[in-house]
């Protein structure tokens, strides 16, 4: 499929989406058959609404924390990469990350504090991948569908499955975010390394009830 271009679904079935994990905002699910037929739709006078980033700030991903409800995008500037800064000679740990299949981001919005983003699997590859290909560490990241959840006692961001990662010049988001960097540096430096680098703590309970949750993944304490 080509992007911008309208298609004809023959065969198809619709149904409601579910309310776990909403990924859009309309609340219905067209899906294919098997014996679909796919063709592209010329010279079509059907107004289409146009695909949106759906971006949150801190407050609405504090609200919808742990809720188990709809996904959204997060898009800022990155800040640590697996505890490293970024500068010219940050290199990713292939082996570590495939082993521990995830990586750690800090990445701030414009108008927020400094989030924890946690990618995991095919996200963190993909990540690993464009990063390769940038040949320079990236300064903007949008991560589709993410989980708000609290872990380690704070609000951080976790990727599923359906989740993509776009850098810099990407998409139109990220090239507006970059813009929106490059004029306003110092707005965007101006940060308390205490809240990139805090130690995050965590009662027996607390580690207890995570390990009890039935989508918990591996995780790492001292």
């Amino acid at each position: 499929m080509v992007a911008g271009s309208i298609y004809r679904l023959n065969n198809f079935y619709g149904s409601k989406s579910k309310t776990v994990y909403r990924v859009a905002e309309p609340d219905v699910t067209i899906a294919f058959s098997w014996n679909f037929l796919l063709s592209v739709l010329e010279n079509s006078s059907v107004p289409f609404p146009e695909d949106r980033f759906r971006f949150y700030g801190y407050e609405e991903f504090e609200a919808a924390c742990d809720l188990r409800g709809d996904l959204y995008d997060y898009v800022g500037h990155m800040k640590l990469v697996n505890e490293q800064t970024l500068t010219d000679s940050l290199v990713l740990d292939e082996v570590e990350i495939a082993s521990s299949r995830r990586i750690l981001v800090h990445v701030q919005t414009h108008d927020g504090p400094v989030m924890k983003l946690y990618i995991w699997d095919k996200a963190a590859a993909d990540f690993c991948e464009k990063f390769k290909a940038l040949g320079k560490p990236p300064t903007v990241l949008l991560v589709r569908t993410v989980n708000p959840k609290h872990f380690g006692g704070a609000l951080s961001m976790s990727s599923l499955s359906s989740s993509r990662v776009f850098f810099d010049m990407d998409v139109q988001a990220t090239r507006e975010y970059l813009a929106w960097f490059e004029s306003n540096t110092d707005v965007a430096n101006r940060v308390n390394a205490e809240i990139v680098t805090k130690a995050e703590t965590a009662t027996i309970g607390e580690l207890f009830s995570y390990m009890k949750q039935e989508g918990a993944k591996v995780a790492w304490f001292e």
